[in-house]
């Protein structure tokens, strides 16, 4: 046997027992990102310290013991660059943002692909919220059922130019209707310190937390597999950026905060994950965008 075909019989062999090993020796949650953005740190704290910051534009791929393979957001995505070029405003706004972008290898569909991960077979994707950098790979995996804020959905279907205003590519959108979970808070339960909350599945592994103000509709999610497969994760969304806005907690930048659908409220909601980590650090926060 040659030295390649031996390399390929390992390789083989190893994803062949990853495969097989029980869901407790698996991650649970396993974090991506499909690029980064370059930014200065000063935007995303209050008094936060003036330096130039690369933060992550992430997914999260979670395994669901009966559901099967489910994403939390979905970065940019394959037509990203087209989608882009299609509409000057869209050129200019993100302009202000610069992006370190591939899209031959960036998107979430083609990073999974080459885990040997068919994008066909993930079955959930959960949205924090529409923003184009969160939105932008629901159309790369065509099975997969949306699960979204009906009030975030509503939100983001407006004219182009106001939609554009609120961070939403309504190219991305295109033809999703059909695939939509809409979650309707008005029909949640407290849970903690959170107001409205929905367990998404009824069996307490993944929970729906509303967390308005970045958007109207945003949410997060609260993941808590059995206490033997693993650490429970708290995925944040754009609800915080970085650690800091939950754990001191500082609120996003006076510019971040005039520019969010409602400052005093994502403030609110801010204060709310910091009361929430303090009562509970065993469970791991993860921020939106932490460089």
């Amino acid at each position: 046997m040659t030295h390649y075909a031996q390399k390929l019989k390992n390789l083989f062999l190893i994803s062949a027992l990853i495969l097989s090993l029980p869901l407790s020796a698996q991650n649970i949650v396993t974090a991506y990102t499909t690029g980064y953005f370059k930014t200065n740190y000063a935007f995303m704290v209050s008094g936060g310290e003036w330096k130039s910051v690369r933060i992550p534009i992430p997914f999260y791929v979670i395994r669901h013991p009966q559901k099967g393979l489910i994403l939390f957001d979905s970065g940019l995505g394959e037509e990203f660059v087209s989608q882009e070029q299609s509409w000057w405003v869209h050129r200019l706004a993100n302009s202000l943002l610069p992006l370190e972008f591939d899209s031959q290898k960036d998107p979430a569909a083609l990073q999974l692909a080459r885990e040997g991960i068919d994008p066909q077979d993930v079955r959930y994707i959960i949205i924090s919220h529409l923003h184009y950098d969160h939105a932008g790979g629901l159309r790369d995996f065509p099975n997969a059922k949306i699960v979204v804020s009906r009030e975030e959905w509503s939100q983001a279907h407006v004219d182009r130019w106001k939609a554009r205003g609120r961070g939403v590519m309504r190219d991305q959108l295109e033809g999703l209707a059909h695939r939509l979970e809409l979650v309707d808070y008005s029909k949640s339960i407290p849970f903690e310190n959170f107001d409205k909350t929905i367990d998404l599945f009824q069996d307490g592994f993944l929970r729906l937390i509303s967390t308005p103000g970045h958007t109207p509709g945003h949410q997060s999610l609260l993941v808590t597999p059995p206490p033997s497969q693993g650490q429970p994760v708290l995925l944040t969304g754009d609800a915080a950026w970085v650690m800091e806005n939950v754990t001191v907690p500082l609120p996003k930048s006076l510019l971040i905060q005039w520019m969010e659908e409602d400052g005093p409220l994502a403030w609110k909601t801010l204060k709310k994950l910091h009361e929430f980590s303090k009562n509970h650090p065993e469970i791991k926060i993860i921020p939106g965008h932490q460089p």
